[in-house]
């Protein structure tokens, strides 16, 4: 039997599935996953849209951004 969740439902998953990660690259990533798999199963658009954690995101792409800019720090020198 297949699930076939609601939108709100998805969201709820991510949601928790993000926050529980030990950090939001973690998070963003366990987020990342899922949406691959809706898309694999063909959801639509909405249910992938309710994978989208937007503080999640943000927080994530800033500790990336940070790491970028330590890495390029430490070849230079």
């Amino acid at each position: 039997m297949e699930n076939d969740y609601q939108s709100e439902k998805i969201k709820q998953i991510s949601y928790d599935l993000g926050s529980s990660a030990p950090n939001s690259v973690a998070g963003g990533s366990r987020l990342t996953l899922l949406r691959k798999k809706l898309q694999n199963r063909e959801a639509d658009h909405l249910k992938k849209e309710a994978t989208k954690i937007p503080h999640i995101t943000t927080e994530s792409n800033k500790i990336q951004a940070r790491r970028l800019i330590l890495e390029k720090f430490e070849s230079v020198n």
